[in-house]
C-alpha cells in the first residue's frame, strides 16, 4: 500500500475524533478534473481506524463524509457538498485496523445531479417546446430522460413555460416527464467530514489516498521470515 504524505487527510499516526468535525487536511486538487480510470489502477480515499473508538453513549455512531468544493474564482473553496457518505457506523465498526470508509477517487469527482423534473411537451421537428413549470429552470440546462430530445441538447431561452431548444426535437409531437439539469463545475477541494452523534472518549483514525491496491496484510505483525527460508 502506497500512501504520500502530501495526500494525508489525517496523519498516518492517527488523529483524535471526539466530536463532529472536518479533515485536519483539505486536498487541493488544483483543478477540477475526472479522476482515475481507464487501465490504470484507480486511487482511492481510504480511512483506518488506529485506536478503537468509545464512548458514555453505548450508541453512539459516526458517520464519515468526502466532500468536495469547486473553486470560488479566487482559489479557494467554494461552498462544500457530500459527494459519497457512510451509514451512520456503531461503536462495534470502530475498532483498531478496521477500514470504516474506501471510495475510488474517480467516484467522487463529480457532484450530484440536482436535476428538475416537469413535464415537456416538444412539436415535431422545431426547437419550440413547452413545460407545464418553469419553476427551477434556467438557460443552458441541459434536456434528458425524453426520447424526442437529442443527446447534449439545451434550454436556449425561456419564456414563461415556452423554451427555445439547443435542437430540434425529433419523432412526433408528444408530452413526455423530463429531467433538467445545469452543468456543475468540478470538486477542485476535497475533505472529510465527521458526524459524531455523541461525543466519543476514545478514537482516532488515519485517511487519505491510497496510491496502489489496497491489498491485506499477508503476515501478522512482528513475522520475520526463518533464516535461510
Amino acid at each position: 500500500m502506497i500512501i504520500d504524505g502530501q495526500l494525508l487527510f489525517e496523519p498516518i499516526t492517527g488523529t483524535a475524533i471526539t466530536v463532529t468535525a472536518t479533515s485536519s487536511n483539505v486536498l487541493d486538487l488544483v483543478a477540477g478534473r475526472d479522476l482515475g480510470g481507464a487501465g490504470y489502477i484507480a486511487p482511492s480515499i481510504v480511512v483506518g481506524v488506529i485506536t478503537t473508538f468509545a464512548s458514555a453513549t453505548a450508541t453512539a455512531t459516526l458517520t464519515i463524509a468526502v466532500q468536495g468544493a469547486p473553486d470560488n474564482g479566487s482559489g479557494s473553496p467554494g461552498g462544500y457538498q457530500t459527494l459519497q457518505a457512510t451509514s451512520a457506523l456503531p461503536l462495534g465498526m470502530l475498532t483498531a485496523g478496521q477500514r470504516p470508509l474506501k471510495v475510488e477517487l474517480a467516484s467522487v469527482s463529480e457532484f450530484p445531479l440536482t436535476p428538475v423534473i416537469t413535464t415537456l411537451t416538444t412539436t415535431a421537428a422545431s426547437n419550440s417546446a413547452t413545460v407545464a413549470s418553469a419553476t427551477g429552470l434556467l438557460d443552458g440546462m441541459v434536456i434528458y430522460g425524453n426520447p424526442n430530445i437529442v443527446p447534449g441538447t439545451t434550454i436556449s431561452t425561456i419564456s414563461g413555460v415556452t423554451l427555445t431548444l439547443s435542437a430540434n426535437a425529433s419523432g412526433t409531437a408528444t408530452s413526455v416527464t423530463t429531467a433538467f439539469s445545469a452543468p456543475q463545475p468540478k470538486p477542485r477541494f476535497l475533505r472529510l467530514s465527521y458526524t459524531c452523534s455523541a461525543t466519543m472518549t476514545a478514537g482516532s483514525i488515519w485517511a487519505g489516498l491510497v496510491l496502489d491496491e489496497d491489498q491485506p496484510a499477508l503476515y501478522p505483525p512482528g513475522f520475520s521470515w526463518p533464516s535461510g527460508a
